[in-house]
């Protein structure tokens, strides 16, 4: 059975920003969804009401990995930041 949609608004971003990558972590059990202006999304997979936003970065987000389901490797323009 499929709950009920949730619609989370992004403030101050403009129509460019758009999701770029989502990754499940089997040890903290959370989807993570990263959009390109620098937000990111945690969601819960046991309980999807608990649901957390977050602005990681005011950098432009690019190609990401998720290493040991943990930390978050992204590139930026001419650089790579960890998270």
């Amino acid at each position: 059975m499929l709950s009920e949609p949730q619609i989370h608004e992004i403030p101050n971003c403009t129509i460019l920003n758009f999701p770029i990558k989502s990754f499940y972590s089997s040890i903290t059990g959370n989807c993570h969804t990263f959009y390109r202006q620098g937000q990111g999304f945690t969601i819960n997979s046991l309980d999807p009401k608990q649901t957390r936003m977050e602005k990681i970065t005011d950098a432009d987000l690019g190609s990401m990995y998720l290493l040991f389901e943990k930390a978050l490797v992204t590139r930026s323009s001419s650089s790579i930041l960890f998270f």
